[in-house]
């Protein structure tokens, strides 16, 4: 496939799943503070906006499949970056929280942070190895 063909196909898969995440964790929010449940659907519907991001992993994946050799040696620098960086960063954050009286900060964070430090990881990494748009 023709990288810009790629290209769209995963911004498009991307952006539906934004899309319907976004709406799953409205939804879900919506019912969960409005109508009383039973605990077991409470989980279930708590659980249910993983399923776009689980969608967007695998889009991801997908991705990378149909990329060239450099591109595909950007986004592994990158994502062993992000996970290295993300890993030292709630460690210690965590030690913190521990042992310096520091504030939680839920898990919920984790993945946002992930994805922040993987998209500067493209970008330092993209640059460090000279990589364009062409």
């Amino acid at each position: 496939m023709a990288k810009r063909t790629v290209e769209i196909t995963y911004m498009r898969r991307m952006a539906s799943t934004a899309v319907v995440y976004v709406v799953a964790v409205m939804g879900v929010t919506l019912l969960i503070n409005n109508v009383t449940l039973p605990f077991f659907i409470k989980v279930g519907l708590a659980l249910l906006p993983m399923l776009p991001i689980i969608y967007g992993i695998w889009a991801y994946s997908s991705f990378v499949d149909e990329l060239d050799e450099l591109q595909r040696l950007i986004q592994s620098k990158a994502i062993i970056f992000a996970a290295g960086l993300t890993s030292i960063l709630t460690i210690g954050y965590g030690f913190l929280e521990a042992y310096a009286d520091f504030p939680t900060i839920g898990l919920l964070w984790v993945f946002p942070i992930m994805v922040f430090l993987w998209g500067l990881g493209q970008f330092i990494y993209g640059r460090t190895y000279g990589a364009s748009d062409e």
